[in-house]
C-alpha cells in the first residue's frame, strides 16, 4: 500500500515530467527563459525523496491539484535566495585555493 509520501512525491514526480514535456515543445530561447524553473522545480521535487513532512502535511498537498507549480509559485513569492549561499561558496573557494 502506497504510504501519503510516496503518493504526493508520485504526483509531484508526474507534474515535472508534464512540465519538461511541455518544454520540448518550445523555442530553445523559450527553454533558455524556462531554465531557473526548471531547475528550482527539479530542487523541490528531490526535497520529498527525504521528506519530513507528517501525514497530515502531505495529504494537505495532495489535495492541491497542481502542488510543484503551487509550492514553486510560492518560492517565487518568498523572496528567499539562495545567494549569500553562493558567495559563501565562492569565498570558500577562493580561501582554499590561496592556503
Amino acid at each position: 500500500m502506497d504510504t501519503v509520501h510516496n503518493q504526493i512525491y508520485e504526483k509531484l514526480s508526474k507534474e515535472f515530467n508534464v512540465f519538461l514535456d511541455n518544454l520540448k515543445s518550445k523555442t530553445p530561447n523559450e527553454i533558455i527563459g524556462c531554465a531557473y524553473e526548471s531547475v528550482f522545480k527539479s530542487e523541490i521535487l528531490a526535497c520529498f525523496e527525504d521528506s519530513s513532512l507528517n501525514e497530515k502535511e502531505a495529504s494537505a498537498l495532495l489535495m492541491i491539484d497542481a502542488p510543484l507549480n503551487e509550492i514553486y509559485q510560492d518560492w517565487l513569492g518568498a523572496g528567499v535566495s539562495y545567494m549569500d549561499d553562493l558567495r559563501d561558496c565562492i569565498f570558500g573557494t577562493a580561501i582554499r585555493e590561496i592556503d
